[in-house]
């Protein structure tokens, strides 16, 4: 997996920066509502961090998304804290079609790619999209909408006072080591780099 510089940042959660619409009870900032690929819910689950996703509102997760979860080993169970809507996406939409006949191959946009991308555009890309997929990042981020990975979901928690220092190093080093989130060697030395440079921050 190759990325640009900046790309490393916004796939870290660096560059991120969303209004934030609701203030929690404890002081910390959500947003109202994300668009949630598998990778996320996924990868969180095998670290038992699924509740970063609570700094946002609501997750809106496709049929596919949910299914695909469960094949994958994300119990039913481990969701049902979570607020989720599961509207249906507009499949037919051109830009949809137009956006999938761009990839081939390894790069191609999965089934459940397709319905996260149809998703994002029927919200005019106003709601972040979850996903550690670069394809679908890519694809999102060239028409305007935000893109948040699995790093960036943890990172927001911290900085909103979700968890600590210690805790987001701890969440971020089981991303790296217990996870099936697949990284090149490179790309985890950045990332634990980056990890330390945040407590000099």
């Amino acid at each position: 997996m190759w990325f640009t510089s900046l790309e490393r940042l916004s796939w870290l959660g660096w560059t991120y920066s969303v209004k934030p619409s609701t203030a929690t009870s404890s002081g910390a900032w959500r947003v109202a509502e994300a668009i949630c690929d598998t990778g996320p819910l996924l990868h969180l689950y095998e670290i038992g961090s699924l509740d970063a996703l609570f700094v946002f509102d609501v997750l809106l997760l496709p049929e596919g998304v949910a299914g695909e979860a469960a094949r994958l080993g994300v119990p039913g169970e481990a969701l049902r804290g979570l607020r989720l809507q599961r509207p249906e996406p507009n499949l037919n939409s051109p830009g949809v079609s137009q956006s999938t006949a761009r990839y081939e191959g390894a790069q191609a946009l999965q089934p459940t790619d397709r319905q996260v991308l149809a998703l994002a555009r029927d919200h005019n890309f106003l709601a972040p999209v979850l996903t550690d997929d670069l394809a679908l990042r890519r694809e999102v981020e060239s028409s305007g909408g935000v893109v948040v990975g699995t790093f960036g979901i943890l990172l927001r928690r911290f900085r909103h006072g979700g968890s600590s220092l210690d805790e987001v190093r701890q969440e971020v080093e089981r991303l790296l080591t217990v996870s099936t989130l697949h990284l090149s060697p490179p790309f985890r030395a950045y990332v634990r780099q980056r990890m330390r440079d945040l407590g000099e921050c």
